[in-house]
């Protein structure tokens, strides 16, 4: 059985730098649970979102992780919601506070448990708010979802 193919969208910028040397630690983690990736490097100005969403659209995934902080997390969850595809969305954590990870209960610096936990399919539930910012012609300008755990 060949393993499942997901998305990992890593951030090298997340702890101050240091996380760019922890993506080939949490390829290994999550192919010894059976998840291949294929890599997508986070992109400045708000471009992983639209990033995200052509590459899930493109591509035949079984899911998107996000590894990095909650910026991180924050754009690739508005990224696969773009893109319609249902997948579901993992969290490695490797930013500065990692406060979605805590909230749902992710161990923090242990990759190996955090790859654990998508093999295993450990989901959770989250409240999401689609927010829209408006012009003063009621024109949309712009709409983002915000997410914390429940």
């Amino acid at each position: 059985m060949s393993p499942e193919l997901w998305l990992l969208v890593a951030n090298p910028s997340a702890q101050s730098g240091q996380a760019a040397g922890r993506a080939g630690a949490a390829v290994a983690a999550l192919a010894g649970n059976g998840i291949s990736v294929e890599v997508l490097s986070t992109l400045a100005d708000g471009g992983t979102v639209d990033a995200v969403e052509r590459t899930l659209r493109a591509g035949s995934f079984a899911g998107v992780i996000a590894m990095g902080g909650d910026g991180t997390f924050h754009e690739v969850a508005n990224g696969l919601l773009q893109s319609g595809t249902g997948l579901p969305l993992g969290l490695i954590p490797a930013g500065t506070g990692n406060n979605q990870a805590r909230s749902v209960g992710l161990p923090l610096e242990d990759l190996r448990a955090a790859a654990a936990c998508i093999a295993a399919g450990r989901t959770t539930r989250m409240d999401g708010a689609r927010l829209t910012a408006w012009d003063t012609d009621g024109v949309p300008l712009k709409e983002v979802w915000a997410f914390d755990s429940i």
